[in-house]
C-alpha cells in the first residue's frame, strides 16, 4: 500500500504542469547520478550511459518507473 508520503509534488514547471512523482523515482535517479550514470530522455525512451554498467535491479526499476522517469527528465522547473 502506498501513502501520500510516498509521493512528491513539484512546483509548477515553466509550462504550468505540476508533476507528482513517487519518491522511489527520485531516489533511483539520484542514486544513478551519484554512481556516475548519465540519464537522459531520448524521445519516448530513457537513455543511460554507460548502460553496460547498469545492474539488473536498476534496469528493472527504470522499466517499472519509465513514465515517471521521463516526466522528471523533461520537467523544466520554474525560474528562481
Amino acid at each position: 500500500m502506498t501513502s501520500s508520503a510516498d509521493f512528491v509534488t513539484l512546483k509548477p514547471g515553466r509550462d504550468g504542469f505540476t508533476p507528482t512523482v513517487p519518491v522511489a523515482v527520485l531516489q533511483l535517479l539520484w542514486r544513478l547520478e551519484d554512481s556516475g550514470f548519465r540519464v537522459e530522455a531520448n524521445g519516448p525512451n530513457v537513455r543511460v550511459s554507460p548502460g553496460a554498467k547498469l545492474t539488473d535491479e536498476d534496469r528493472a526499476a527504470l522499466v517499472r518507473w519509465k513514465p515517471h522517469v521521463l516526466c522528471l527528465l523533461e520537467y523544466e522547473p520554474p525560474p528562481i
